[in-house]
């Protein structure tokens, strides 16, 4: 099965005001990501079979639903998902574990580049 085009939405009652939040990328604003997610370990997954940016969207929200994971970041461009996550609590192996069994898609490590001295 496809999930394609998932999408969440909070239906609040009318009494309630309504709230609009913007939602940056935890992963490019070093500023947004706590003490404790610094500490963390940080992995770049390769994702294929996506086949819109909705898909990426599920992606994001089937990594963050691990335990363990503090941030993911998906990228439907690149395919590459960028996830700040404790490494006591939950391992790349399970990322792409999940990744298949809720969505059905690939993915792989990337390899850290080698800094250049």
């Amino acid at each position: 099965m496809n999930f394609c085009g998932l999408v969440t939405l909070i239906v609040a009652p009318l009494s309630m005001p309504a709230v609009i939040a913007a939602e940056t990328n935890p992963v490019a604003d070093s500023a947004h990501i706590s003490a404790p997610a610094l500490a963390a370990d940080t992995v770049r997954l390769k994702v294929e079979g996506m086949t819109c940016g909705g898909c990426a969207v599920s992606a994001r929200i089937v990594l963050q639903r691990l335990d363990g994971v503090l941030k993911a970041d998906v990228d439907y461009d690149t395919r590459i998902a960028v996830v700040v996550f404790d490494a006591k609590r939950v391992s790349p192996q399970r990322m792409i574990q999940a990744l298949r069994e809720k969505l059905k898609y690939t993915a792989s490590v990337v390899p850290r580049e080698k800094v250049q001295k």
